[in-house]
Protein backbone atom coordinates (compact mmCIF):
# COMPACT_ATOMS: atom_id res chain seq x y z
CA UNK A 1 0.00 0.00 0.00
CA UNK A 2 1.49 3.32 -1.07
CA UNK A 3 2.35 6.04 1.40
CA UNK A 4 0.32 9.16 0.80
CA UNK A 5 2.14 12.50 0.39
CA UNK A 6 0.79 15.68 1.92
CA UNK A 7 -1.03 17.90 -0.50
CA UNK A 8 0.74 21.04 0.78
CA UNK A 9 4.58 20.72 0.81
CA UNK A 10 6.75 22.51 3.30
CA UNK A 11 8.81 25.53 2.02
CA UNK A 12 12.66 25.21 2.19
CA UNK A 13 14.31 27.07 4.97
CA UNK A 14 16.29 30.20 4.09
CA UNK A 15 19.92 30.68 5.32
CA UNK A 16 20.40 33.56 7.66
CA UNK A 17 21.53 36.81 5.98
CA UNK A 18 24.19 37.26 8.57
CA UNK A 19 26.15 34.31 7.07
CA UNK A 20 26.58 36.16 3.71
CA UNK A 21 27.66 39.36 5.39
CA UNK A 22 30.23 37.53 7.42
CA UNK A 23 31.70 35.98 4.29
CA UNK A 24 32.02 39.36 2.56
CA UNK A 25 33.64 40.87 5.62
CA UNK A 26 36.24 38.13 5.75
CA UNK A 27 37.12 38.60 2.07
CA UNK A 28 37.62 42.33 2.52
CA UNK A 29 39.80 41.83 5.60
CA UNK A 30 42.00 39.32 3.77
CA UNK A 31 42.40 41.65 0.79
CA UNK A 32 43.48 44.48 3.04
CA UNK A 33 45.88 42.26 4.95
CA UNK A 34 47.57 41.20 1.69
CA UNK A 35 47.29 44.38 -0.39
CA UNK A 36 48.48 46.96 2.14
CA UNK A 37 51.85 45.27 2.86
CA UNK A 38 52.34 44.60 -0.85
CA UNK A 39 51.74 48.27 -1.63
CA UNK A 40 54.00 49.41 1.19
CA UNK A 41 56.88 47.01 0.78
CA UNK A 42 57.01 45.89 -2.90
CA UNK A 43 59.21 48.14 -5.22
CA UNK A 44 57.27 50.57 -7.42
CA UNK A 45 57.82 50.58 -11.24
CA UNK A 46 59.83 53.71 -12.26
CA UNK A 47 59.90 55.59 -15.61
CA UNK A 48 63.01 55.06 -17.82
CA UNK A 49 65.44 57.94 -17.44
CA UNK A 50 67.89 58.78 -20.26
CA UNK A 51 70.99 60.51 -18.90
CA UNK A 52 73.23 60.76 -21.97
CA UNK A 53 71.84 61.43 -25.42
CA UNK A 54 72.04 63.60 -28.51
CA UNK A 55 69.18 65.58 -29.97
CA UNK A 56 68.44 67.82 -32.89
CA UNK A 57 65.74 70.03 -34.35
CA UNK A 58 63.52 69.22 -37.31
CA UNK A 59 64.25 71.75 -40.06
CA UNK A 60 63.57 72.57 -43.69
CA UNK A 61 66.23 72.17 -46.37
CA UNK A 62 66.61 72.10 -50.14
CA UNK A 63 66.43 68.45 -51.14
CA UNK A 64 67.81 66.67 -54.19
CA UNK A 65 66.12 63.61 -55.66
CA UNK A 66 69.05 61.23 -56.17
CA UNK A 67 69.83 57.87 -57.69
CA UNK A 68 72.86 56.08 -56.31
CA UNK A 69 75.16 53.73 -58.20
CA UNK A 70 78.81 52.77 -58.46
CA UNK A 71 81.16 53.46 -61.33
CA UNK A 72 84.63 52.65 -62.62
CA UNK A 73 87.16 55.30 -63.62
CA UNK A 74 88.50 54.91 -67.15
CA UNK A 75 91.17 56.80 -69.12
CA UNK A 76 90.47 58.59 -72.39
CA UNK A 77 93.17 56.46 -74.04
CA UNK A 78 94.79 53.20 -73.04
CA UNK A 79 96.87 50.55 -74.75
CA UNK A 80 98.25 47.13 -73.90
CA UNK A 81 101.47 46.54 -75.84
CA UNK A 82 102.01 42.97 -77.03
CA UNK A 83 104.79 41.22 -78.92
CA UNK A 84 103.87 40.32 -82.50
CA UNK A 85 106.61 37.69 -82.76
CA UNK A 86 108.71 35.60 -80.39
CA UNK A 87 111.80 37.46 -79.29
CA UNK A 88 114.12 38.68 -76.57
CA UNK A 89 113.55 41.80 -74.46
CA UNK A 90 116.64 43.81 -75.25
CA UNK A 91 116.12 47.13 -73.43
CA UNK A 92 113.44 48.62 -71.16
CA UNK A 93 113.50 52.40 -70.81
CA UNK A 94 110.52 52.92 -68.45
CA UNK A 95 109.14 51.62 -65.19
CA UNK A 96 105.70 51.30 -63.63
CA UNK A 97 104.23 54.67 -62.64
CA UNK A 98 106.48 56.68 -64.95
CA UNK A 99 105.04 59.54 -67.04
CA UNK A 100 105.91 59.43 -70.74
CA UNK A 101 105.37 61.65 -73.78
CA UNK A 102 104.17 60.66 -77.22
CA UNK A 103 107.12 59.27 -79.20
CA UNK A 104 109.17 58.16 -76.19
CA UNK A 105 110.78 54.71 -76.65
CA UNK A 106 109.40 52.31 -74.07
CA UNK A 107 111.28 49.09 -74.78
CA UNK A 108 113.08 47.19 -77.55
CA UNK A 109 112.60 43.56 -78.58
CA UNK A 110 115.14 41.59 -80.59
CA UNK A 111 113.45 38.95 -82.75
CA UNK A 112 115.75 36.23 -84.12
CA UNK A 113 112.88 34.95 -86.24
CA UNK A 114 112.42 38.32 -87.92
CA UNK A 115 116.14 38.70 -88.52
CA UNK A 116 116.31 35.27 -90.15
CA UNK A 117 113.29 36.04 -92.26
CA UNK A 118 114.81 39.37 -93.34
CA UNK A 119 118.09 37.75 -94.40
CA UNK A 120 116.21 35.06 -96.30
CA UNK A 121 114.16 37.60 -98.24
CA UNK A 122 117.25 39.66 -98.99
CA UNK A 123 118.87 36.57 -100.55
CA UNK A 124 115.74 35.89 -102.59
CA UNK A 125 115.75 39.52 -103.73
CA UNK A 126 119.35 39.29 -104.92
CA UNK A 127 118.55 36.08 -106.79
CA UNK A 128 115.46 37.66 -108.34
CA UNK A 129 117.53 40.58 -109.64
CA UNK A 130 119.95 38.10 -111.23
CA UNK A 131 117.02 36.30 -112.86
CA UNK A 132 115.65 39.59 -114.12
CA UNK A 133 118.99 40.58 -115.61
CA UNK A 134 119.30 37.16 -117.27
CA UNK A 135 115.77 37.43 -118.70
CA UNK A 136 116.54 40.89 -120.06
CA UNK A 137 119.79 39.68 -121.67
CA UNK A 138 118.11 36.59 -123.10
CA UNK A 139 115.31 38.74 -124.46
CA UNK A 140 117.76 41.14 -126.06
CA UNK A 141 119.77 38.32 -127.67
CA UNK A 142 116.73 36.47 -128.95
CA UNK A 143 115.15 39.59 -130.36
CA UNK A 144 118.43 40.61 -131.96
CA UNK A 145 118.87 37.15 -133.50
CA UNK A 146 115.40 37.20 -135.02
CA UNK A 147 115.84 40.75 -136.21
CA UNK A 148 119.03 39.70 -138.01
CA UNK A 149 117.18 36.76 -139.48
CA UNK A 150 114.43 39.07 -140.71
CA UNK A 151 116.97 41.41 -142.28
CA UNK A 152 118.61 38.49 -144.05
CA UNK A 153 115.25 37.33 -145.32
CA UNK A 154 114.37 40.84 -146.45
CA UNK A 155 117.57 40.80 -148.54
CA UNK A 156 116.64 37.39 -149.91
CA UNK A 157 113.20 38.68 -150.81
CA UNK A 158 114.69 41.74 -152.46
CA UNK A 159 117.03 39.58 -154.52
CA UNK A 160 114.12 37.33 -155.50
CA UNK A 161 112.10 40.32 -156.67
CA UNK A 162 115.04 41.69 -158.69
CA UNK A 163 115.55 38.25 -160.21
CA UNK A 164 111.87 38.11 -161.15
CA UNK A 165 112.10 41.46 -162.90
CA UNK A 166 115.07 40.20 -164.93
CA UNK A 167 113.27 36.97 -165.77
CA UNK A 168 110.18 38.89 -166.90
CA UNK A 169 112.34 41.11 -169.15
CA UNK A 170 114.23 38.17 -170.54
CA UNK A 171 110.99 36.24 -171.04
CA UNK A 172 109.62 39.12 -173.06
CA UNK A 173 112.77 38.97 -175.17
CA UNK A 174 112.45 35.24 -175.50
CA UNK A 175 115.72 34.38 -173.84
CA UNK A 176 114.21 32.36 -170.92
CA UNK A 177 111.50 29.80 -170.80
CA UNK A 178 108.13 30.19 -169.10
CA UNK A 179 109.16 27.55 -166.53
CA UNK A 180 112.10 29.69 -165.45
CA UNK A 181 109.76 32.66 -165.15
CA UNK A 182 107.37 30.68 -162.98
CA UNK A 183 110.25 29.51 -160.78
CA UNK A 184 111.30 33.13 -160.26
CA UNK A 185 107.73 34.04 -159.26
CA UNK A 186 107.56 31.06 -156.85
CA UNK A 187 110.83 32.15 -155.26
CA UNK A 188 109.38 35.60 -154.51
CA UNK A 189 106.25 34.09 -152.96
CA UNK A 190 108.21 31.65 -150.75
CA UNK A 191 110.58 34.44 -149.71
CA UNK A 192 107.60 36.62 -148.67
CA UNK A 193 106.10 33.76 -146.69
CA UNK A 194 109.41 33.05 -144.99
CA UNK A 195 109.74 36.76 -144.08
CA UNK A 196 106.21 36.80 -142.67
CA UNK A 197 106.93 33.75 -140.49
CA UNK A 198 110.17 35.26 -139.23
CA UNK A 199 108.35 38.49 -138.33
CA UNK A 200 105.70 36.52 -136.41
CA UNK A 201 108.41 34.59 -134.60
CA UNK A 202 109.96 37.90 -133.60
CA UNK A 203 106.63 39.08 -132.19
CA UNK A 204 106.29 35.78 -130.30
CA UNK A 205 109.80 36.06 -128.89
CA UNK A 206 109.16 39.68 -127.84
CA UNK A 207 105.95 38.69 -126.03
CA UNK A 208 107.55 35.65 -124.39
CA UNK A 209 110.64 37.45 -123.20
CA UNK A 210 108.52 40.43 -122.06
CA UNK A 211 106.39 38.09 -119.93
CA UNK A 212 109.52 36.58 -118.43
CA UNK A 213 110.84 40.03 -117.60
CA UNK A 214 107.49 41.11 -116.12
CA UNK A 215 107.35 37.95 -114.02
CA UNK A 216 110.82 38.65 -112.65
CA UNK A 217 109.82 42.24 -111.87
CA UNK A 218 106.64 41.13 -110.08
CA UNK A 219 108.63 38.64 -108.04
CA UNK A 220 111.10 41.38 -107.10
CA UNK A 221 108.23 43.67 -106.08
CA UNK A 222 106.69 40.93 -103.93
CA UNK A 223 110.00 40.24 -102.19
CA UNK A 224 110.63 43.96 -101.64
CA UNK A 225 107.17 44.34 -100.07
CA UNK A 226 107.90 41.42 -97.76
CA UNK A 227 111.19 43.03 -96.78
CA UNK A 228 109.40 46.32 -96.06
CA UNK A 229 106.88 44.49 -93.85
CA UNK A 230 109.62 42.66 -91.98
CA UNK A 231 111.63 45.84 -91.48
CA UNK A 232 108.47 47.56 -90.25
CA UNK A 233 107.88 44.73 -87.80
CA UNK A 234 111.45 45.01 -86.61
CA UNK A 235 111.05 48.76 -86.16
CA UNK A 236 107.74 48.21 -84.35
CA UNK A 237 109.56 46.01 -81.88
CA UNK A 238 111.02 49.28 -80.65
CA UNK A 239 107.81 50.22 -78.86
CA UNK A 240 107.07 53.94 -78.61
CA UNK A 241 104.35 55.77 -76.70
CA UNK A 242 101.51 56.82 -79.05
CA UNK A 243 100.23 59.47 -76.61
CA UNK A 244 101.15 61.30 -73.42
CA UNK A 245 100.42 59.07 -70.45
CA UNK A 246 101.56 57.02 -67.49
CA UNK A 247 103.00 53.52 -67.54
CA UNK A 248 100.59 51.47 -65.46
CA UNK A 249 102.60 48.26 -65.40
CA UNK A 250 105.72 46.74 -66.94
CA UNK A 251 105.19 42.99 -67.23
CA UNK A 252 108.60 41.86 -68.57
CA UNK A 253 112.25 42.14 -67.63
CA UNK A 254 115.37 42.73 -69.75
CA UNK A 255 117.08 39.74 -71.37
CA UNK A 256 114.01 37.53 -71.07
CA UNK A 257 112.39 35.64 -73.93
CA UNK A 258 108.76 36.28 -74.83
CA UNK A 259 106.32 34.48 -77.07
CA UNK A 260 104.11 36.02 -79.72
CA UNK A 261 101.11 37.97 -78.32
CA UNK A 262 102.71 38.34 -74.87
CA UNK A 263 101.55 41.46 -73.03
CA UNK A 264 104.62 43.60 -72.34
CA UNK A 265 103.32 46.76 -70.66
CA UNK A 266 100.20 48.85 -70.15
CA UNK A 267 99.90 52.57 -70.82
CA UNK A 268 97.05 54.99 -70.03
CA UNK A 269 96.50 58.68 -70.67
CA UNK A 270 96.60 60.95 -67.64
CA UNK A 271 94.21 63.77 -68.56
CA UNK A 272 90.42 63.96 -68.64
CA UNK A 273 89.42 60.55 -67.31
CA UNK A 274 85.74 59.59 -67.26
CA UNK A 275 83.53 57.18 -65.33
CA UNK A 276 81.20 54.38 -66.36
CA UNK A 277 78.47 52.85 -64.20
CA UNK A 278 75.42 50.64 -64.52
CA UNK A 279 71.90 51.89 -63.78
CA UNK A 280 69.20 49.40 -62.81
CA UNK A 281 66.24 48.89 -65.18
CA UNK A 282 63.77 50.37 -62.66
CA UNK A 283 65.67 53.67 -62.76
CA UNK A 284 66.31 53.63 -66.51
CA UNK A 285 63.39 55.87 -67.46
CA UNK A 286 64.31 58.46 -64.84
CA UNK A 287 67.89 59.10 -65.94
CA UNK A 288 68.52 61.38 -68.92
CA UNK A 289 71.65 62.58 -70.68
CA UNK A 290 72.84 65.93 -69.36
CA UNK A 291 71.70 65.34 -65.76
CA UNK A 292 74.16 66.58 -63.11
CA UNK A 293 75.98 64.04 -60.97
CA UNK A 294 78.43 63.94 -58.09
CA UNK A 295 81.22 61.35 -58.18
CA UNK A 296 83.10 60.56 -54.98
CA UNK A 297 86.63 59.19 -55.31
CA UNK A 298 88.67 58.45 -52.19
CA UNK A 299 86.57 60.83 -50.09
CA UNK A 300 86.68 63.72 -52.60
CA UNK A 301 83.59 64.85 -54.50
CA UNK A 302 83.73 65.90 -58.16
CA UNK A 303 80.92 67.41 -60.22
CA UNK A 304 80.05 65.65 -63.46
CA UNK A 305 77.28 65.12 -66.00
CA UNK A 306 75.64 62.11 -67.62
CA UNK A 307 77.15 62.35 -71.12
CA UNK A 308 75.94 59.10 -72.68
CA UNK A 309 73.45 56.30 -72.03
CA UNK A 310 73.61 52.92 -73.76
CA UNK A 311 71.77 49.66 -73.28
CA UNK A 312 73.41 46.33 -72.44
CA UNK A 313 72.76 42.85 -71.09
CA UNK A 314 74.95 41.20 -68.44
CA UNK A 315 76.79 38.20 -69.84
CA UNK A 316 76.36 36.01 -66.76
CA UNK A 317 72.67 36.46 -65.90
CA UNK A 318 71.26 38.05 -69.03
CA UNK A 319 69.90 40.96 -66.98
CA UNK A 320 69.35 44.21 -68.92
CA UNK A 321 70.95 47.40 -67.67
CA UNK A 322 71.77 50.96 -68.68
CA UNK A 323 75.45 51.84 -69.01
CA UNK A 324 75.97 55.50 -68.14
CA UNK A 325 79.06 57.48 -69.08
CA UNK A 326 79.94 60.41 -66.83
CA UNK A 327 82.17 63.31 -67.94
CA UNK A 328 83.74 65.43 -65.20
CA UNK A 329 83.07 69.17 -65.36
CA UNK A 330 86.80 69.84 -64.89
CA UNK A 331 89.90 67.73 -65.46
CA UNK A 332 90.49 65.83 -62.19
CA UNK A 333 93.94 64.64 -63.25
CA UNK A 334 95.23 61.09 -63.26
CA UNK A 335 93.20 58.45 -61.45
CA UNK A 336 94.25 54.82 -61.59
CA UNK A 337 92.05 53.09 -64.19
CA UNK A 338 89.63 50.66 -62.60
CA UNK A 339 89.23 52.72 -59.43
CA UNK A 340 85.71 52.37 -58.06
CA UNK A 341 83.73 55.51 -57.28
CA UNK A 342 80.27 56.17 -55.88
CA UNK A 343 77.87 58.23 -58.00
CA UNK A 344 74.88 60.40 -57.10
CA UNK A 345 72.70 61.31 -60.08
CA UNK A 346 70.52 64.34 -59.40
CA UNK A 347 67.02 63.87 -60.83
CA UNK A 348 65.44 67.06 -59.38
CA UNK A 349 65.60 69.65 -56.58
CA UNK A 350 62.89 70.42 -53.98
CA UNK A 351 62.82 73.39 -51.61
CA UNK A 352 61.53 73.53 -48.01
CA UNK A 353 61.66 69.77 -47.38
CA UNK A 354 61.10 68.80 -43.73
CA UNK A 355 64.08 66.69 -42.72
CA UNK A 356 66.47 65.43 -40.06
CA UNK A 357 70.14 64.48 -40.10
CA UNK A 358 70.82 60.76 -40.26
CA UNK A 359 71.60 58.97 -37.02
CA UNK A 360 71.31 55.72 -35.05
CA UNK A 361 67.70 56.59 -34.20
CA UNK A 362 66.56 55.55 -37.69
CA UNK A 363 67.54 51.88 -37.50
CA UNK A 364 66.94 51.50 -33.76
CA UNK A 365 63.54 53.09 -34.28
CA UNK A 366 62.82 50.40 -36.87
CA UNK A 367 62.31 53.16 -39.48
CA UNK A 368 58.89 53.75 -37.90
CA UNK A 369 59.11 56.07 -34.88
CA UNK A 370 61.19 58.68 -33.07
CA UNK A 371 61.21 60.07 -29.55
CA UNK A 372 59.98 63.65 -29.72
CA UNK A 373 61.12 65.88 -26.86
CA UNK A 374 58.40 67.59 -24.83
CA UNK A 375 59.79 69.36 -21.78
CA UNK A 376 61.83 66.89 -19.70
CA UNK A 377 60.20 63.92 -21.41
CA UNK A 378 60.42 62.23 -24.80
CA UNK A 379 57.29 60.71 -26.34
CA UNK A 380 57.44 57.92 -28.91
CA UNK A 381 55.98 59.36 -32.11
CA UNK A 382 55.25 57.52 -35.34
CA UNK A 383 56.90 58.99 -38.43
CA UNK A 384 57.12 58.26 -42.15
CA UNK A 385 60.50 58.70 -43.83
CA UNK A 386 60.95 59.75 -47.44
CA UNK A 387 64.05 60.05 -49.61
CA UNK A 388 67.64 60.64 -48.57
CA UNK A 389 69.98 63.43 -49.64
CA UNK A 390 73.49 62.97 -48.33
CA UNK A 391 73.29 63.10 -44.52
CA UNK A 392 69.65 64.18 -44.50
CA UNK A 393 66.46 62.10 -44.45
CA UNK A 394 63.06 63.46 -45.46
CA UNK A 395 60.21 63.43 -42.91
CA UNK A 396 56.93 62.97 -44.78
CA UNK A 397 54.64 62.61 -41.73
CA UNK A 398 54.72 62.88 -37.94
CA UNK A 399 56.92 65.93 -37.28
CA UNK A 400 57.04 69.62 -38.09
CA UNK A 401 59.86 72.16 -38.29
CA UNK A 402 61.02 73.21 -34.82
CA UNK A 403 60.29 69.87 -33.14
CA UNK A 404 63.19 68.33 -31.24
CA UNK A 405 63.91 64.61 -31.22
CA UNK A 406 66.40 62.28 -29.57
CA UNK A 407 68.92 61.18 -32.23
CA UNK A 408 71.02 58.67 -30.25
CA UNK A 409 70.19 54.95 -30.26
CA UNK A 410 66.78 53.76 -28.97
CA UNK A 411 67.85 50.16 -28.35
CA UNK A 412 67.71 50.41 -24.54
CA UNK A 413 64.20 51.84 -24.36
CA UNK A 414 62.48 51.34 -27.72
CA UNK A 415 59.60 49.47 -26.00
CA UNK A 416 58.77 52.55 -23.87
CA UNK A 417 56.00 54.91 -24.86
CA UNK A 418 57.53 57.70 -22.77
CA UNK A 419 60.92 58.30 -21.21
CA UNK A 420 62.34 60.90 -18.83
CA UNK A 421 65.28 63.03 -19.97
CA UNK A 422 68.12 64.38 -17.92
CA UNK A 423 68.26 68.02 -19.12
CA UNK A 424 71.97 68.17 -18.39
CA UNK A 425 72.77 64.98 -20.31
CA UNK A 426 71.65 66.15 -23.74
CA UNK A 427 74.02 67.28 -26.49
CA UNK A 428 72.80 69.15 -29.57
CA UNK A 429 73.75 67.39 -32.80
Amino acid sequence: MQKSEPIIKEKPRKKPKRDLGLTAFLVIVLALLIGIPAYLFLPKKQAYKLDNYTYTAVREEMFRELIYTTSTIKPQQSQDFTSRYPGMIKDIFVESGQDVKAGDILLVIYSLELEKSLRGQQKLLAKAYVELEKAQIDSELEVQKHQWSIRDQEKTLQNAKENLEEKQLMYSLGTVSKRELEEAKALVVSSEEDLYMRQKNLEKIQITTSLAIDTSKREIKTIEEKIIDIEKSISENSLTAPFNGKVLEVLVKPNTEVNANTTLLRLASTDNPYAEGKISPQDADRVKEGMPATIKIAGRSHSAKVSKLSYGVSADKGTPYILATFDFDTDIGFVLPGTEASVEIELEKRDNVICLPRGPYISSGQNMFVYKIEGNKAIRTDVTYGSYDGNLVEIKRGLKPGDYIVTSSYEAFKDKVEIVLNPEGGRLQ
